[in-house]
């Protein structure tokens, strides 16, 4: 931790983050962590079986839910909270 509250910022971003995230589905949320890996709708459709129409379903309802416009917007999103649950940071340490 330093001292110009870097630490904290990043800690309330995740909660607003988990926040956003426990509005998912269990299946918007596998769909958004694939995206959060790179794949393609295309890709995303062939490993959860399901159509690229429902995959592309599935995104414009996480952007809409997450409030973003794009697959690196949302990829962030997911990549940023996974990051600190990691990092075993948690409400306790503020």
């Amino acid at each position: 931790k330093n001292n110009n509250g870097t630490t904290v910022s990043i800690i309330i971003e995740s909660n607003d983050n988990s926040d956003l995230l426990s509005a998912l589905t269990k299946r918007e949320k596998e769909v958004l962590d694939l995206i959060g890996c790179g794949y393609s709708n295309t890709d995303i459709a062939k490993i959860l079986v399901i159509s690229p129409h429902t995959v592309n379903d599935y995104t414009k309802k996480i952007y809409r839910k997450l409030n973003v416009n794009n697959r690196h917007a949302a990829a962030r999103i997911v990549n940023q909270y996974e990051s600190i649950e990691k990092s075993g940071v948690n409400e306790e340490q503020l």
